[in-house]
């Protein structure tokens, strides 16, 4: 049935009325049609049902609704609530601005529950449940026997979208984030060879939040004459998918825990990306090499911490042959210097007391200098 608006004038209307239909026993009594409303001054299409009790509205489509004139047609479903005995169905179209506002109905049925199988009720309660930015649980009310879904991006014509069948609730993976999906779902009643009518749709949006929450340690392993081992782990992270280091010494590496190895004494800036389903998460932060070099291992032999782990202070003892000037500093895992302090003229032994009580849990770094020289000492504060 189309609506042809090249005469007329803006809010002209043409209607088109149903044969009476016996609802008697419907229990429950559904309109399915199909329509075409394309055009830039795209009118209105109201749909009104008629049990002998007067004319009421029961659904409107303002405007357009199709994006091109190519567009398939969409079907439209609109519950038949409170219709008893003979109805009718009438269609009004109202004539738009111009004569774009042209529009089309087509294979228009009245079914128990939409279905051609009086026995197979629609589902009910179709809602989600639970999503994630690549998935959605869904939920319904139906036989428990098995249900047909069909799913697209938004506004999608049913049969041209993707299928799956299960019972309730259902998982729907392999999805986009950040992206418009309609669902829609059909019982089968246990039957081979019909389904009820479709429920829906059920229009949902896939976050893109939260991408992770980046937590990571790092510790200088190892220091020889020539190089020193630093091991990193992001491996605590929650959600995760895939890693990407780069490390600031020309070397990288995609595993949650990675080893890197620097030859030379001095800071540099690391980069650690995470992925999960919704993204990416990236964060940059310093890391300070030292105890490379014979002058640093000869440093390092005179140096001894204890207690080591701590619960909250510790101290340095220092071993000197003629008089020298040190320096601390305090590193947190994030390359952050929390603390520094200094000791003038230590010959023979010294200790330094140092206090990390107002300091979180977790691995610190104390890196000691003294004439050019330096030497790193991881402290593990419980």
């Amino acid at each position: 049935m189309y609506l042809e608006c090249s005469g007329g004038s803006q809010g002209d209307t043409a209607g088109l009325v149903s044969v009476p239909v016996d609802l008697s026993g419907v229990s429950n009594p559904q309109l399915d049609f199909y329509y075409h409303m394309y055009g830039s001054n795209m009118g209105n299409l109201y749909v009104g049902m008629n049990s002998g009790s007067g004319w009421t509205y029961i659904d409107t489509l303002i405007g357009q609704q199709q994006n091109s004139g190519t567009d398939t047609f969409r079907l439209r479903t609109v519950p038949l609530s409170g219709a008893t005995g003979v109805t009718r169905i009438k269609f009004i179209g109202e004539r738009g601005s111009s004569f774009e506002s042209d529009m089309s109905i087509d294979d228009v049925m009245i079914t128990n529950g939409g279905s051609t199988n009086p026995g197979c009720a629609t589902p009910t309660n179709f809602a989600q449940v639970a999503s994630s930015c690549t998935s959605v649980d869904l939920d319904w009310t139906g036989t428990g026997n098995g249900s047909l879904l069909e799913y697209g991006p938004a506004g999608f014509t049913l049969g041209t979208g993707m299928t799956a069948f299960g019972t309730q609730p259902f998982t729907v993976a392999g999805l986009n984030p950040n992206t418009a999906y309609d669902f829609w779902v059909a019982d089968t009643c246990g039957l081979t060879s019909d389904t009820s009518g479709f429920a829906g749709p059920l229009t949902l949006t896939t976050p893109n939040q939260p991408t992770p929450n980046i937590t990571f340690s790092w510790i200088q392993s190892s220091t020889t004459l020539t190089e020193a081992m630093v091991d990193f782990d992001a491996s605590s992270i929650l959600g995760a998918t895939g890693y990407y280091w780069n490390f600031g010494n020309g070397a990288s590496d995609s595993n949650a825990v990675a080893m890197a190895t620097y030859l030379q004494n001095g800071t540099y800036s690391v980069l650690l990306r995470v992925f999960n389903d919704c993204g990416s998460s990236d964060t940059i932060f310093d890391v300070t090499i030292g105890g490379i070099s014979l002058l640093e291992q000869d440093l390092g032999n005179r140096i001894e911490v204890f207690p080591n782990p701590t619960n909250g202070q510790f101290r340095v003892l220092l071993e000197s042959n003629r008089k020298r000037d040190f320096e601390f500093e305090l590193i947190d895992m994030q390359g952050r210097r929390i603390r520094q302090q200094s000791v003038q003229n230590v010959q023979g032994k010294q200790e330094v007391l140092f206090d990390l009580t107002e300091f979180a849990q977790g691995v610190y770094l104390l890196r000691i200098s003294s004439e050019g020289a330096h030497t790193l000492r991881s402290i593990q504060r419980n």
